[in-house]
């Protein structure tokens, strides 16, 4: 689902299209020489074990990834997917965020929560 919901600049793909190196069921095909911002990200959902299996980007149909820069958390949700309820409830019911914000694009949906200054 990274392949497809974010844009990679080294490889000129747009947001919301498939990365043409993304090989249904067996992953990159270009793995060993993927560009620095493939190799470089990683979703929560690999690096948290605390999410289980609903939450695989190609279940839940987005990509969950942190930003210690802004301590936010985004979503970047599949562009071919509404945001629907059911994951404006999961999301919304999470806790530990104080401030959660949502932007809808014709390309994406970006959710955003921004944990509460540290005291």
């Amino acid at each position: 689902m990274c392949c497809k919901v974010y844009s990679i600049k080294e490889l000129n793909k747009p947001a919301g299209q498939w990365c043409i190196h993304a090989v249904r069921g067996s992953g990159c095909s270009i793995h060993a020489n993927r560009p620095r911002s493939c190799r470089e990200f990683f979703c929560s959902w690999l690096i948290d074990p605390n999410l289980g299996p609903e939450w695989k980007p190609e279940v839940c149909r987005f990509v969950m990834s942190a930003d210690p820069a802004y301590q936010a958390l985004t979503l970047m949700v599949d562009p071919g997917m509404p945001l629907g309820p059911a994951l404006l409830s999961t999301w919304l019911t999470l806790p530990g965020p104080q401030v959660r914000t949502a932007n809808r694009s014709p390309r994406a949906a970006t959710m955003a929560a921004i944990a509460a200054p540290s005291s």
